[in-house]
């Protein structure tokens, strides 16, 4: 049966209007039960029937016009709806995401993984493929640019006479890689702020200011632009081929364009709801070998850009010695709450016994309250990615 909660939203994000409809999910914290639907995190009453992972609408049914609170009917959902696109429609993009998934070479496919396709991206095999291979395929960009890398440092030893635009984009390149644990928040910056906007904006950024500079400091800035300057400078091709190295170098340039494509094409979701999710990339011999970075932010804005009040980051890594883990990050108002999924029982009770190091870490970090959970896990990143985009699909508007 549907149940009907008040909720004061003060100034948050979003600021829903009656009739506005919320496609969201039930999970569990140590204070209860919360619906979780884009930005939004209200807590459902104790006496309801709803149960963690369930999926809901909440149907923004009244306003207080005093103090500005809302009163919403949360539904449970026997299967998930989608009130966007045709159910024919719904029906083809998920067979045609299943298709290119196990071309890619993905099993035991979640049943939502037409969620990993945003929907803003044209239902078109090439536009899902390249989507999708962003998330399915595990990449290791580190090695790749530290090959790039290298070659350019050769070819300046040389004295290879590059243009400076080439120049400025290697050494963009070389600070992209976390090679120490110091330089994480670093690179995980410089790789956010490469999300926050495809190459095509910032160019036309840059055209319609009228200023060369915007445009010139581009090679400085954008992966994108830094990697085209790189693939056509003339001397340092003449002087890559006469190595026979060219081939080798222009195919890591295309690996690393194709990781930046499929990350941009992902965060198209931003245009509705706040999201991004960027690539990592470390440095070989290191203790992860590659990770995904996901970032929802959920709390207050400021100017209209979100705030850094509460969020939800979600690391998808792979390790040299863990194998694959899935954690994720709640973290606002002080707290911290951290859940860390690992595959195999000796992972997990080596996770659990280091449990108390990492909250005393946290606490360290500025966190007066964390807690730390550590769950056995199948491994299935798809399932984790889609249910995560799903629970935060935002707000839907009512037919």
């Amino acid at each position: 049966m549907p149940i009907t909660t008040a909720v004061l939203f003060g100034e948050t994000s979003f600021q829903p209007q009656v009739g506005q409809v919320l496609q969201g999910m039930i999970q569990a914290t140590n204070e209860g039960l919360f619906l979780i639907a884009g930005q939004v995190r209200v807590q459902v009453p104790a006496r309801s029937d709803l149960i963690p992972g369930q999926s809901v609408t909440a149907e923004v049914v009244a306003r207080n016009a005093q103090d500005g609170s809302i009163q919403l009917r949360i539904t449970p959902q026997a299967a998930a709806v989608s009130t966007t696109q045709p159910a024919v429609a719904q029906t083809a993009l998920a067979e045609m995401v299943d298709a290119i998934l196990r071309t890619l070479g993905a099993v035991d496919l979640p049943e939502n993984a037409a969620t990993l396709v945003p929907p803003q991206l044209p239902p078109t095999p090439e536009a899902a493929r390249a989507a999708l291979t962003f998330f399915a395929v595990r990449a290791r960009m580190g090695p790749d640019i530290e090959q790039v890398a290298a070659r350019i440092q050769e070819a300046i030893q040389a004295g290879v006479p590059m243009r400076a635009e080439t120049r400025a984009a290697a050494t963009l390149l070389s600070r992209l890689v976390a090679s120490k644990p110091d330089s994480f928040e670093p690179v995980l910056r410089q790789w956010l702020s490469e999300a926050g906007a495809t190459t095509e904006a910032r160019v036309a950024q840059a055209l319609t200011s009228g200023s060369n500079d915007r445009l010139s400091a581009l090679m400085h800035t954008d992966v994108r632009a830094a990697l085209a300057q790189l693939r056509n400078d003339p001397a340092l091709a003449t002087y890559l081929r006469a190595r026979n190295e060219l081939p080798g170098f222009q195919e890591a340039l295309a690996r690393v364009a194709d990781r930046v494509n499929g990350s941009q094409l992902q965060n198209v979701r931003g245009t509705d709801i706040p999201y991004w999710v960027t690539e990592i990339p470390f440095a070989p011999g290191g203790p992860i070998r590659d990770g995904l970075v996901h970032f929802l932010p959920e709390g207050r804005r400021a100017h209209g850009k979100a705030g850094s009040d509460y969020a939800t980051v979600a690391l998808d890594l792979s390790t040299t010695r863990l194998g694959d883990l899935w954690v994720t990050l709640q973290v606002g108002g002080g707290e911290c709450h951290c859940r860390v999924q690992a595959s195999g029982t000796v992972v997990v009770d080596a996770l659990r016994a280091a449990a108390k190091e990492l909250e005393t870490g946290l606490v360290q970090a500025g966190y007066a309250r964390p807690t730390i959970q550590i769950a056995q896990w199948d491994g299935n990143r798809l399932r984790e990615t889609a249910t995560l985009l799903q629970r935060y699909a935002g707000f839907q508007g009512k037919a």
